[in-house]
């Protein structure tokens, strides 16, 4: 199968309503697959790795100004008080 178009994306936390892109395509096409594809929302511990929670870290200071003030409660965060980030 060939890809025509590509697009991802991170939703705001809570966001409820509806996703819609206008695609121009260079040919006409008789029939087309369109697939869809979700991340998971959580983290678990097993994805919490070093690098993964240094860009996070970064992400956060970096947008936000916001700062963990330890490792741990950048953990306790990251498992229990926030949706997956995939930057």
């Amino acid at each position: 199968m060939k890809t025509l178009y590509h697009t991802e994306g991170i939703l705001p936390e809570g966001f409820t309503g509806q996703i819609s892109h206008t695609v121009c395509l260079n040919e006409t096409y008789r029939a087309m697959d369109i697939g869809f594809a979700f991340d998971r929302q959580h983290y678990t511990a097993e994805d919490l790795t070093p690098e993964r929670k240094q860009r996070i870290r970064q992400y956060c200071l970096n947008e936000y100004g916001i700062k963990a003030e330890s490792e741990d409660e950048l953990e306790r965060i990251l498992l229990n008080d926030c949706k997956t980030y995939s930057g």
